[in-house]
């Protein structure tokens, strides 16, 4: 994907359960983590003021970030107090448009860890099947990740602050004499009289609704 739109996401498993994050690349992870067989909870519990994007179990909490200079206008602060109030935990953080492991940091207590991709692998093979052979599951991650990646994701929600946004949008419109009336002559701004809006609004007119997606 080479765009990350700020819109709730939903995509259904094949087990008929849904998710629902506030982006597309959070989708595409979740997948990545079902793929891989993790139990993983999705904005699991609030850590101070810093509130994860995943917990996955044998893991750590987990942010997601499409961009470093995001990470670092957004979140790093954050993540940097909850890792010092919760040195118990690990905190990782994945940063990339797709599902990549490309380019990834471990905070723990007060140290900030930079990981590879194969100190990531090895920590998961580790995890999840440390008698299988390590090129197999190399091959596996691949695959979960390519899976991940090219999952047709079911739809995408407007947030809050989008459809406010249009709400206040329409009704500039509206004011500014952007809209039809009900009876085909264009609205203008100023005060507006009741009898026009009840025109506007009654049954059988074919105004533009105010909010659409």
């Amino acid at each position: 994907m080479r765009t990350i739109e700020s819109r709730l996401t939903v995509f259904t498993f094949a087990d008929g359960s849904e998710i629902t994050t506030r982006s597309a690349l959070e989708s595409r992870w979740a997948i990545f983590f079902n793929e891989l067989r993790l139990k993983w909870k999705y904005e699991p519990c609030r850590l101070g003021t810093y509130l994860p994007d995943f917990e996955v179990e044998g893991l750590g909490f987990v942010e997601i970030k499409p961009t470093l200079a995001l990470l670092i206008s957004e979140s790093s602060r954050k993540i940097q107090r909850a890792a010092r109030q919760f040195p118990e935990h690990k905190f990782y953080v994945f940063i990339g448009g797709q599902v990549s492991l490309g380019l990834m940091a471990m905070y723990q207590g007060k140290s900030i860890f930079a990981l590879s991709y194969n100190n990531l692998v090895h920590i998961l093979y580790k995890l999840q099947f440390p008698s299988c052979d390590l090129k197999l599951y190399f091959a596996n991650l691949e695959l979960c990740k390519h899976r991940a990646n090219r999952a047709k994701l079911d739809h995408s929600i407007p947030s809050t602050e989008q459809l406010l946004e249009a709400a206040c949008e329409t009704a500039r419109q509206y004011m500014a004499g952007g809209f039809l009336g009900g009876d085909g002559e264009r609205t203008h701004g100023g005060p507006v009289e009741a009898e026009p809006i009840n025109r506007a609004l009654s049954p059988g007119r074919h105004d533009p609704p105010l909010l659409t997606y």
